[in-house]
């Protein structure tokens, strides 16, 4: 039975060790790699000019908001006429 000691919280001065495969089966330590690893997270478009498309003209916001509103009235319209003064549909009893 452990004691539990390996159950500990390390200090945090241990480095980070990885270990790859060795050629003749098993794994090796390696060292770890100097220097920056966000360099490798880079992309060379992230400083990219925008992108155009001349075919498509924005909307104004305006507008799209008063169709959302438009459409979403219009469910609300139909589905109280539906269930209230028509009776297509029945709520369950």
């Amino acid at each position: 039975m452990s004691d539990g000691s390996e159950l500990q919280p390390t200090d945090g001065k241990d480095k980070t060790v990885m270990y790859r495969p060795a050629d003749g089966g098993g794994l090796q330590a390696v060292a770890p790699e100097s220097g920056d690893y966000r360099d490798d997270l880079r992309s060379r478009r992230w400083n990219a000019a925008p992108l155009r498309n001349p075919e498509v003209e924005k909307t104004d916001p305006r507008i799209a908001a008063a169709v959302i509103v438009i459409f979403s009235l219009l469910t609300l319209a139909i589905l109280v006429v539906g269930y209230g003064i028509i009776g297509i549909w029945d709520l369950p009893a």
